[in-house]
């Protein structure tokens, strides 16, 4: 079965209200989750080195690249980073004194466009816990660049519907840490029809310490 295909069975897809979906770090395909129980809170494994770049459709391809003990995947559309393989500055202090992962996942992909999950655990010497993050972000592929919601639907339509998915978050009590953010669109498909858009989603990310997101279909 492909890969994509695979990910939409495996996602954990129950939400509180009718046009979400709740996606946790632990659903992603193919996640290394610490072996023994996690006195740190985290949800990645970490890893001792790079291992194999995962190649994908499009010329594009999952390449990890590991500093200290930080292991962080990354992006590339031949030699163009659409997400670098480089540790967040804010962070880069864990690689001496703790520790830092990132794991990125196909969400979606056709010919024009992917989508992708990027899961991140981290832990500082002398913390109570670790962090964990999850998002998700879009690229075109033949522009090789990263889409938000501007790029994919006209002004007004991107307005309405960033308020629509806002209201609906609203409206649910369990979802009120959760917020929907022009940055973090996926693409869930396939096309209908001649000219159809891809039918699209906002990952409404969480507070600090997320494990998870909520996707909330764009209107």
């Amino acid at each position: 079965m492909h890969a994509v295909a695979w990910l939409a069975l495996a996602l954990l897809t129950t939400g509180e209200l009718e046009g979400t979906h709740r996606v946790r770090i632990r659903d992603l395909p193919d996640i290394a989750r610490p072996k023994s129980r996690a006195p740190t809170t985290a949800e990645l494994a970490t890893r001792h080195g790079p291992g194999p770049d995962r190649k994908l459709p499009g010329g594009l391809r999952i390449t990890t690249s590991c500093e200290g003990t930080c292991c962080v995947d990354g992006l590339m559309a031949g030699d163009k980073a659409l997400l670098a393989p480089t540790v967040d500055r804010d962070l880069r202090d864990h690689c001496d004194n703790g520790w830092f992962e990132r794991v990125v996942r196909v969400a979606f992909q056709d010919g024009s466009a992917v989508s992708i999950y990027v899961a991140e655990s981290w832990f500082f010497d002398g913390a109570a816990h670790a962090h964990n993050r999850l998002r998700c972000r879009s690229f075109d592929i033949a522009k090789r660049k990263p889409l938000t919601l501007g790029d994919v639907r006209p002004g007004a339509a991107a307005v309405r519907a960033l308020a629509q998915a806002r209201r609906l978050i609203r409206a649910e009590p369990s979802l009120h840490r959760y917020a929907p953010n022009a940055a973090g669109i996926r693409f869930r498909g396939p096309r209908t029809g001649k000219g159809a858009q891809l039918a699209l989603q906002f990952c409404a990310e969480g507070a600090e310490d997320s494990v998870d997101i909520v996707e909330v279909d764009a209107q």
